[in-house]
């Protein structure tokens, strides 16, 4: 197994191994948050059904690491669960999916991107999932939690995996993606040099504008984020952090591309 990846060989022989046709996957890192969590992801494996995909997140704690890994991870999820609701499923995680054994022979296994060192997961669904095979268990009692993250070395190498592989993506949703990322930055440039420069000028209706739709914004978001959170089982409200967040998540995003760029291809081939 010299030059191959481990992981990848792990599952592969697993998954030959199984007896049944669903499989459901999870990683050494996460448990389970009720002892619900098969039962609730095999209750979406009907006949069309060929991925589900569940959700998994953090519990809170103080550490100021883990608030950013939290937030990022959950809104990671908004993201490529929201895209699965939408019909237009585009990755999964490996924490929380399942998937048929005939749909991973029909792909051939993971041959199309063994020289990757990940890609098991996110390729896996991004080139098998549709709008009429996939489907999203959101009951909190399906999730799974994930221990804390202790080195940002850890989480940063995660990540920089992850953006290796989603250049390989199929679909616009990538796209959209990156479109929001850069519109968010945009929006807050345009908010922040209204309101400077309305103070600046003593023209307060540029800066009352500015602030105002900054707000309506931040209101909505608010919502959104918070009810999922809440939904999703997690005990953390982002109202004071959210901003801190919000600014810091592109730009999160932004360096760990840029350390995909700078490394060599030979660190995310299999190993």
């Amino acid at each position: 197994a010299r030059y191959i990846s481990h992981k990848k060989l792990a599952l592969t022989l697993g998954i030959k191994a199984s007896k049944y046709d669903w499989l459901v996957f999870t990683e050494t890192n996460c448990l389970p948050a009720s002892n619900q969590w098969l039962r609730l992801m095999a209750r979406n494996f009907t006949p069309q059904t060929q991925i589900v995909l569940g959700y998994s997140g953090y519990n809170r704690t103080k550490d100021w690491l883990h608030k950013r890994v939290a937030f990022d991870t959950l809104f990671q999820s908004l993201r490529y669960l929201g895209f699965a609701l939408a019909g237009k499923p585009y990755m999964g995680i490996g924490r929380n999916m399942a998937y048929r054994k005939e749909l991973f022979f029909k792909q051939k296994g993971y041959s199309k991107y063994l020289n990757l060192q990940r890609g098991e997961d996110d390729l896996f669904v991004n080139q098998m999932g549709n709008s009429s095979n996939t489907r999203v268990e959101t009951d909190f009692h399906a999730s799974m939690r994930i221990q804390p993250v202790y080195r940002y070395k850890d989480w940063k190498e995660e990540k920089v995996s992850y953006v290796a592989t989603s250049r390989f993506y199929n679909g616009t949703q990538r796209y959209l993606l990156g479109f929001e990322t850069c519109s968010r930055l945009l929006l807050y440039v345009a908010c922040i040099a209204g309101f400077v420069s309305g103070i600046l000028s003593f023209h307060w209706l540029a800066a009352g504008t500015a602030l105002l739709l900054w707000l309506i914004r931040y209101t909505v978001q608010a919502v959104i984020i918070n009810r999922t959170a809440k939904e999703m089982g997690g005990n953390r409200k982002y109202y004071f952090s959210l901003p801190v967040f919000d600014i810091l998540q592109p730009m999160q995003s932004l360096h760990f591309k840029l350390c995909r760029l700078l490394r060599g291809k030979g660190e995310f081939m299999r190993k």
